[in-house]
């Protein structure tokens, strides 16, 4: 007999897919993959990409019944100040500092069958204050 997934296993794959799904949506669009699940102290990068010279910090979104548009909003004040802190952060880390920094948001919607209805990227999603 199968052991069943707790919820937070279940949601933990729900995440992962989604995470691969967009990495392969990027790819797609020209985005080098440079790291996913990228963990610093402050949080974790979803997905660290090169896009035409700018090192890209992308932050997925992932809702089943629901638009991309509640996956947008998803991203709220607080979040969007956490991917701030987290792009400094992980600028700190290399060895030399980046031309171009943007954080960038993909929102995916997935029917309730999981079946995916809609992939929304937003360049420069949050903006430096």
């Amino acid at each position: 007999m199968p052991i069943p997934q707790s919820s937070s296993d279940a949601r933990r794959a729900f995440g992962a897919a989604g995470e691969r799904l967009t990495a392969r949506y990027l790819e797609g669009r020209g985005y080098r993959i440079l790291g996913r699940n990228v963990r610093l102290p402050g949080g974790e990068i979803d997905i660290v990409a090169d896009h035409n010279g700018c090192l890209v910090l992308i932050e997925v979104r992932l809702r089943r019944g629901a638009g991309a548009g509640e996956a947008l909003e998803s991203v709220a004040r607080r979040k969007q100040n956490r991917l701030r802190r987290l792009s400094k952060e992980y600028c700190a880390t290399l060895s030399a500092a980046p031309e171009s920094v943007r954080i960038d948001v993909v929102a995916v919607s997935l029917d309730r069958r999981g079946r995916v209805q809609d992939v929304l990227l937003i360049e420069n999603a949050v903006e430096d204050e």
